[in-house]
């Protein structure tokens, strides 16, 4: 169960994102045709943030990731 919370027009969901840098280039989701975003997912209830990122990777690439060292915090709401 992904970690949310609805209320009238507002949301919020728990996420985390990877940055990956290898052979000096930046690995990024593609959606929407023409937007990117750094890859990951939602946090499930439960679940450390290392722990969330590390699963999401695997679900999305098939490899293997372990994390090298926490980078920061965004608190943003989206209306999409």
């Amino acid at each position: 169960m992904d970690i949310a919370f609805f209320e009238k027009d507002l949301k919020f969901k728990c996420r985390v994102s990877g940055i990956v840098i290898e052979d000096n280039k930046l690995l990024l989701e593609k959606y929407d045709n023409d937007k990117y975003c750094l890859p990951g997912g939602h946090v499930e209830l439960n679940e450390t943030s290392e722990k969330a990122i590390i699963r999401e990777m695997k679900e999305e690439t098939g490899l293997d990731f372990e994390v090298d060292k926490f980078f920061g915090i965004a608190e943003n709401f989206f209306v999409n």
